[in-house]
Formats: structure tokens, sequence, C-alpha cells
């Protein structure tokens, strides 16, 4: 004779035991497909931080932040491809430039800046190496970069300049690392240092005193991003 109650109890125990396996090995898997958002600061360097008023490469551009989309599928257990878009703004530093007009031309100007606008988009490929719950990423992402140049007005009571010209596109390259740590099933929590590399060919439209003329600039634009991301394990 079967006793039914005992077998009811050692089957309820058995498939306990097998749901708790389950979830703990899937605690400890590795997601394959990521997505996350992210959110940094983002310092210029090199010409594009530059403040050589007789230097036309210097973008006089100062910390801004950089907000980006970004995703990776995993191929093998160290190896995958990514994805990312970035939309970055820096702000000009517009007394550096009123004080770069004022040393050459004398008097006291006084200028009103735009910023740089980017929109980056990229893909690549990106190697992972999990420790525990901590997977470290390193990115290599080629890619289009749209860069937006600010418009500018510098006058005294003798000179008056105005500069501007429209968005242009270029090859852009973004290298990152990023510390990323498990929340959870659904979640991931991650610091990420990434720099962006491009350089864009402007015309620059120039008003002096009623003069215009036009000139063209080939605009290094060098940034370093240090930010959090929040990532979505798919799958």
């Amino acid at each position: 004779m079967i006793n039914w109650r005992k077998t009811k109890t050692t089957l309820l125990v058995f498939f306990l035991l097998v749901g708790v396996s389950t979830t703990a090995i899937c605690q400890t898997e590795s997601p394959r497909i990521i997505a996350g958002i992210s959110l940094g600061s983002a310092f210029p360097t090199g010409k594009f931080a530059d403040t050589n008023i007789l230097d036309e490469k210097s973008g006089f551009a100062i910390k801004g932040y950089a907000f980006g989309v970004d995703g990776s599928y995993f191929l093998e257990k160290n190896f995958g491809v990514c994805a990312a878009v970035r939309i970055g703004s820096h702000p000009m530093d517009v007394q550096k430039i009123a004080n770069g007009y004022a040393d050459i031309l004398g008097g006291t100007f006084t200028v009103n800046a735009g910023r740089w606008y980017r929109m980056d988009i990229y893909a690549g490929a990106c190697i992972t190496i999990p420790i525990k719950k901590l997977h470290i990423d390193l990115k290599m992402m080629p890619g289009i970069s749209n860069i937006a140049y600010p418009e500018l007005l510098a006058e005294s009571d003798q000179y008056s300049f105005y500069q501007f010209t429209y968005p242009t596109k270029s090859i852009g390259f973004c290298a990152s690392g990023t510390i990323r740590y498990t929340l959870s099933e659904l979640f991931s929590l991650a610091a990420f240092a990434e720099t962006n590399r491009t350089k864009s060919t402007f015309n620059v439209q120039l008003e002096f005193n009623g003069s215009d003329e036009i000139f063209t600039v080939d605009q290094p634009v060098s940034i370093n991003t240090f930010g959090l991301s929040l990532y979505y394990n798919i799958y």
C-alpha cells in the first residue's frame, strides 16, 4: 500500500529543492542581453578645452554632461557585440573668450555664447570578465558623431564679432571600461569611464564690424566621461 501522505510530502520537498536550486543557478548566470541608461560628467580635453583666442581650434569648452543608452549582446561567456547612443552638452568659457579679445584689441568685451552639443551613435565589440556578482566590461566602438558648433557674439565699444555655423557629422570613436554589479536577476548597477574622440570640419561664418568672412576649422573634439549606469538584464 502506497502512503500517499508521505509521497505528497516527499514530492513537495523535492519540487521546493528543485525550485531553490534553479533560482540559485539563475542568480549566478551572467545575462546574455543587457540594456541600460547612463548619466555622467563629461570633461573636455586637448584642443577642445584650450582657451587660446589666437588658435581657431581652441574650443573653450568646459565641463558638461553626457546622457547615454547602451545595449550589449554576449555571443560567448566573455565576448559580445555592443552599441551605444550618447547625447552631450558643454558650455563655453565666456570669461576667457572676453579676456582673450580684450588682451589683443583692448577695451572691455561682453560675450554671449551657446553650447557645444553632440549626438553620437556607436557600435562595436565588448569583452566581459565575470567575477561572482561583478562584471568588468571593456568596449571599443567606432561610430558617427553629430557636433553642433556654438553661436557666439562678442562686443566692445569698438568691435563686434559674431560667428555661427551648422552642425556637421564625422567619424567618431568611443572606448570605455565599466564595473557592473548584479543587484538582482533583472537589474545591474555600473560605474563607467569612457573616452570619446572625433574631428569635425566646420565652415564658420564670421561677421566682424559689418564685414563677412567664412573660414574652415578642423575642430578636434575629445571628451572623458565618468558616471553611473543602470542596466536591465533582458535575457
